[in-house]
């Protein structure tokens, strides 16, 4: 009977949702023109609103044609209005009776209203909702002719870019894609600082869902924060890029340029850069874990191809290759405190100055082949490679002190390193659909290896100061001195591979259900010996057993799995649940004896997706996840490492792994009829058993583990397993237009939260660390010719401990940035970016700065279309250019300050290449396919191209 009963309300739902779903069906078609010429508009915004609930909006725009579509609809009346770019406004009743309603030809009149020789365009939406897709319209934001993506994507609400990392909607972006092709593989800075803003027309911000996922619909967690740029019709066939050379009498240079070759789906881009000044087109991917920090002065080569095309009708392919050097020379000063004491008389100090020589060399290869036979199969082959050579060169000196005066010991080490490196991997997917709709089975297979052999020779003296001998009012103390002269080799390697299968049946019309089974293997070895110096052979020919390690780990995984998803209209829901075994075989084979660690971990991992659509610019998405990690390779080696001997770091056999719980939300509302949009992002993340550190200060002279001597004053750090940890983080943007100063003012509130525990001399200090900033940009959307950019950015820090109360410390910093970009008559450019840094609060009143950054550049446009530039240029205009930065973890604090490039002056020339299909218009008028209608004060089109340096002298060309 219960069977029959609920049988019958599983019908009516169903049969409820498609009565819905068809009273809904109605759809409306029509075509914009141009009311004098009756030519198709492209690109015109289109928006529909019921007249009995104006909350019920429904937006799209015009295609290649001037033809739009909106479906979904209901039998009632409607008001339509079409908004472009140099038109006036078109409005419009319209009363829907049929299931395909047309209205015809809607014509549009061109206008425009002239104020102090600047025209007034009409309004195009900043902002628009597609889905789980934030669209962002280029039109909406105003650029000189010179900018580049990350010029217009810094106007943009809801993206930031700080320290070289854009962040989109308070995530950090990891890909970016040009009209849904890779660029440069998983790269952003690439495409950001290489591809001009006036090729775009939107900007895509959403989760890039795996491959696997993406065809099945179910999110698996592996999803990373994406940028799609979309570039205008007319400027996906012709050629356009730059060339940029400049020098100074004191041997600063900088040439660099780009070329791209689009011609529909076949795209060339080719990349250059060389120079000494701090500029880099590129982002850091550190390998060999040897690049350290970006500070000091940069010397860097690169060059890269990209190419995407169709290798038929059923074949896409995209590949890569990039290659790129960097000497870097970099100077250091660090002050900082432990945390383990409440006495400050009792606490240690220390003071450590650091310089280095690095050459770094790395290769990256990307491919990506997606291959769909027919309607039914599709398969994707994902290999990419890098390689990577350092060498390193670095000399420091470290003194640690009890309290702030009583020196503890001192030591003076060299390190020199060359290692060699590589990272192989390669991701297959492969899906079927079978005839009846929603039943699908996919197989997907990853496989990964890499390899590391660092080379190290390490030379110090130190210094360990004992009993003190008061003389008069000096102070004399004994001293113990060891020598250290060592040569050690390693070898890291390992493989892995992982394959998983998933299987959907559908039930119903509305939800579909996920069985899944994954397998994962993973072997690491690490190897090092380390041989010290022999003065009777004059070789380092003896094994040192007591730093040398042979540790092998095996890291096996098998989980299964149930899912289900529902979609209706507007709410979508999807829950898993996943069952994990994890098997993990640790062996020591050197020194002797032989130990062995097997453990076995199981975990139930749960996760939960939900995404509610209040309305066609209104949603609401909410995500929970679970997941494992597992201990490294270099964390689970228990052998010591020496590089600094007042700073000994060791691993741990008997990590566990890490059972991770995140929660997102995120509600996203746009008005594309005022170009207003709210977003707000929040996130939280529990860990169990948390691997931290255990940090060991010797209040004496102690024996570890095979023998070596930790002396008074010196400190060993170990990975440790500990309770948990956690982190909240919140994000808030408003971004409006301000009409009475033509500019657009985005608003950034960010809050974050993190409790981190730490173990000092065995016991448990749990840091709590608050952020709280703000943000404002306000950019001129005026006229290419007058184009600035007005930004702050507020950062308070709180930091508490419960191990030492007294040692609580707040500090306070902020950047405020003044760029602008004036395009004068006669073809004259000035640009100028004036930014303040102030710290506050720092521990080492040295380090707090209240100093200026300025950039200027003066120069003339050349040539008929203006595609020529030479500029003279200065950086550091007022010479108070400064690095520093803080860090603050749950053992210590430290202030650092790193050397900078300091003013310099530059002449430089730039030829920039646009050459379409059609040119643009000459007479004032932006080119038709833009959607816009823009003059500049003298009446004339302005072109070339340059970029002005940002902070510590880096910039795109």
């Amino acid at each position: 009977m219960y069977r029959k009963i609920l049988q019958t309300i599983w019908f009516l739902s169903l049969a409820g949702i498609s009565l819905q779903a068809a009273a809904q069906n109605y759809k409306i078609t029509g075509k914009i023109l141009d009311a004098q010429r009756k030519k198709p508009l492209i690109g015109v915004s289109i928006i529909l609103t019921d007249t009995l609930d104006s909350s019920q909006r429904y937006f799209t725009i015009s295609d290649n044609a001037g033809n739009f579509a909106i479906s979904k609809l209901k039998k009632r009346d409607y008001k339509i209005r079409t908004t472009y770019l140099g038109y006036e406004k078109f409005e419009k009743k319209i009363k829907i009776a049929n299931p395909d309603e047309s209205i015809g030809d809607l014509l549009m009149t061109p206008t425009s209203h002239v104020l102090q020789q600047v025209v007034v365009v009409g309004q195009v939406p900043a902002s628009v909702l597609k889905g789980d897709t934030t669209e962002l319209n280029a039109a909406a934001f105003v650029t000189n002719p010179d900018a580049t993506a990350e010029d217009l994507l810094a106007k943009m609400p809801t993206i930031t870019s700080t320290n070289g990392t854009v962040k989109a909607q308070g995530e950090t972006v990891k890909r970016v894609y040009v009209d849904g092709k890779p660029f440069f593989g998983n790269d952003p800075t690439l495409a950001l600082k290489n591809l001009p803003a006036d090729i775009i027309d939107k900007v895509q911000i959403y989760d890039k869902l795996s491959d696997q996922a993406q065809l099945t619909g179910f999110d698996d967690g592996n999803t990373s924060k994406t940028i799609n740029i979309v570039t205008k019709r007319d400027r996906r066939k012709g050629k356009f890029g730059k060339i940029t050379g400049g020098y100074n009498d004191n041997g600063r240079y900088m040439v660099g340029g780009n070329l791209n070759l689009f011609n529909g789906d076949q795209r060339v881009s080719i990349i250059g850069l060389s120079n000494n000044i701090n500029r880099q087109n590129f982002s850091s991917q550190d390998l060999l874990g040897a690049l350290g920090g970006s500070g000091g002065i940069t010397k860097t080569n690169s060059i890269g191809l990209n190419y995407n095309d169709m290798w038929g009708t059923k074949l896409k392919v995209n590949g890569s290759y990039f290659y790129n050097s960097s000497m870097n020379k970099s100077s250091q000063i660090t002050r900082g405190h432990y945390l383990y004491s409440s006495n400050p008389d009792s606490n240690q100090y220390y003071n450590n100055t650091n310089t280095s020589e690095n050459n770094n060399f790395n290769h990256r290869i990307n491919f990506r082949f997606e291959y769909t036979p027919d309607t039914i199969n599709s398969l994707y082959i994902t290999p990419e490679l890098s390689f990577q050579s350092n060498h390193s060169n670095r000399n420091n000196s470290t003194a640690n002190f009890m309290g702030e005066t009583s020196p503890l010991n001192s030591s003076i080490n060299n390190n020199n390193s060359n290692a060699t490196g590589y990272s192989l991997s390669n991701e297959i997917t492969f899906r079927h659909k079978f005839s009846k709709r929603g039943r699908t089975i996919s197989v997907g297979l990853n496989t990964s290896a890499n390899r590391q052999d660092p080379k190290n020779l390490l030379k110090a003296q130190t210094v360990y100061y004992e009993d003190s001998i008061g003389i008069e009012q000096d102070t004399i103390y004994k001293t113990k001195t060891i020598n250290t002269n060592q040569h050690s080799e390693a070898l890291n390697k390992g493989y892995s591979i992982s394959s998983n299968l998933v299987y959907t049946e559908p039930i119903g019309k509305i939800s579909l259900l996920q069985f899944s089974y994954n397998y994962g293997y993973s072997n690491n070895k690490a190897d090092k010996e380390t041989y010290d110096f022999s003065n009777i052979t004059n070789q380092y020919d003896s094994l040192n057993l007591r730093l040398s390690n042979i540790y092998n780990n095996h890291y096996i995984t098998n989980s299964t799995g149930l899912g289900y998803r529902i979609s209706l209209p507007k709410m979508n829901a999807m829950f898993n649940l996943r069952y994990q075994r994890a098997d993990l075989d640790g062996a020591r084979d050197l020194p002797l004896p032989v130990d062995t660690v097997r453990k076995t971990f199981d975990n139930f991992l749960p996760s939960l997706m939900f995404r509610f659509k209040f309305s066609q610019n209104t949603n609401l998405r909410l995500f929970y996840r679970t997941s494992t990690n597992a201990p490294s390779i270099g964390q689970l080696q228990d052998v010591i490492n020496n590089t600094n001997p007042l700073n000994l770091s060791t691993g741990n056999p008997n990590l566990k792994p890490e059972y991770n719980q995140t929660f997102l939300s995120r509600f996203s509302y746009s008005n594309p009829d005022k170009s207003t949009s709210i977003f707000i992002f929040l996130s939280g993340s529990y860990t169990n058993n948390n691997i931290s550190n255990r940090t060991f200060f010797a209040t004496k002279d102690t024996i570890l583990s095979r023998g070596i001597l930790l002396a008074k004053g010196a400190k060993l750090t170990q990975p440790v397993n500990l309770s948990h940890s956690w982190n909240v983080n919140t994000t808030l943007n408003y971004g409006f237009p301000v009409h009475f100063l033509s500019s657009n003012l985005n608003l950034n509130t960010d809050f974050n939260y993190s409790s981190t525990p730490g173990n000092l001399n065995d016991k448990i200090n749990v840091s709590n660390s608050y952020s709280f900033s703000q943000g404002v940009v306000l950019s001129s959307n005026i006229n290419p010719n007058v184009d600035f950019t007005l930004s702050y950015h507020g950062n308070y820090n709180i930091v508490k401990n419960t191990l030492q109360p007294n040692l609580n410390n707040n500090y306070f910093s902020h950047n405020a940035d003044f760029k602008f970009h004036l395009i004068m008559w006669y073809n004259f450019v000035l640009e100028s970016d004036l930014s303040n840094e102030l710290y506050k609060g720092l521990a080492n009143s040295t380090f707090n700065k209240d100093y200026f950054l300025w950039n200027m550049a003066f120069g003339k446009k050349l040539f008929k279309r203006q595609q020529g530039e030479i500029s003279l240029s200065v950086f550091d205009l007022l010479n108070q250019n400064t690095s520093i930065s803080r860090r603050v973890t749950e053992t210590y604090i430290e202030d650092s300050q790193t050397a900078v490039l300091k003013r310099y002056f530059m002449l430089s020339f730039t030829y920039k290449l646009n050459a379409f299909g059609q040119h643009p218009r000459q007479d004032g008028r932006g080119n038709r396919g833009d959607g816009m209608y823009r003059r500049g004060m003298d009446g004339r089109g302005m072109g070339g191209g340059r970029g002005m340096g940002g902070r510590g002298g880096r910039e795109s060309f």
